[in-house]
């Protein structure tokens, strides 16, 4: 019979180990970015707006909580655990998207 669903009960059954699979999966995919962004001395925002993530270096979110009005984003939010497509985004380099407000910089 080789394997596969032979009545109506194992098919459920075999759906439901598949999104378990996959959802454990995802789960470890996001500890992985985590922990890649923790060596490497980062943490990643992102827009709601457009849906660009952004990665700074650690400590970069207090300055920007504190001068957020400085900045031409002004409403970066740090990433839901449960947001898997966001975190499966390459980040953008979030210095040269940030530029202050008040400044026109020609982005090469």
């Amino acid at each position: 019979m080789g394997g596969y669903p032979t009545s109506s009960i194992d098919v459920p059954v075999v759906a439901l180990l598949t999104q378990g699979w996959e959802e454990r999966n995802q789960v470890h995919d996001v500890l992985a970015e985590k922990w890649s962004d923790t060596i490497l001395g980062r943490k990643r925002l992102y827009d709601p707006d457009t849906g660009d993530v952004y990665r700074f270096d650690l400590g970069f979110r207090e300055e920007y909580e504190t001068n957020r009005e400085k900045h031409r984003l002004q409403d970066l939010r740090p990433l839901a655990e449960d947001a898997y497509d966001l975190w499966m985004q390459p980040p953008l380099d979030g210095e040269p998207h940030l530029q202050l407000a008040n400044t026109t910089c020609a982005m090469v």
